[in-house]
């Protein structure tokens, strides 16, 4: 049984990359920053916040693909799916608000750049399950946190990469 699993989930690894596009994507530092300060550019002003404080991200990336959300195969645009954590934090490093939510941004290069062409987020409530399948190809979804334990795990992991940051 554990080898009709194991073989089950190379299978369904093999075609999410394939949904992902031609071959799987890496990203450099300079499109790692472009996410990060699409994040602050996109959050920083959601938040309750008091003098003193400042915004802080930590993302991880679950994958990247060639093309864009819409299933288009454009040669100078990626996705990138990942899981952030952000918000502000008061002197002493204690979260005053934020978020911790799975998203995809496009990025398109334009010459010798690249600019974020989309920025997704899921909807709430009973949406958000059901826009995270459609939308995420099947290897980052399974990275998704499913229980409140490996939820506060990778938020933990994340925080600690914001408490670096601040110091």
């Amino acid at each position: 049984m554990l080898k009709k699993c194991t073989l089950f989930l190379v299978v369904l690894g093999l075609l999410s990359m394939s949904a992902c596009g031609t071959r799987p994507t890496h990203i450099n530092s300079e499109q790692e920053q472009l996410i990060s300060a699409e994040i602050e550019n996109k959050e920083k002003d959601g938040y309750h916040r008091e003098a003193g404080d400042r915004f802080a991200e930590a993302h991880r990336i679950l994958a990247c693909c060639e093309g864009d959300l819409k299933g288009k195969r454009k040669d100078a645009c990626i996705t990138v799916y990942f899981y952030y954590v952000c918000g502000y934090y008061a002197p002493d490093g204690e979260n005053r608000s934020g978020c911790a939510i799975p998203a995809a941004m496009v990025l398109c290069q334009n010459g010798s750049t690249w600019d974020v062409e989309e920025f997704w987020q899921p909807r709430d409530g009973a949406y958000y399950d059901e826009d995270l399948k459609a939308t995420f190809p099947t290897a980052a979804y399974l990275q998704l946190p499913d229980t409140a334990e490996e939820h506060n795990e990778l938020v933990g992991s994340l925080e600690k990469e914001i408490e670096e940051k601040l110091k």
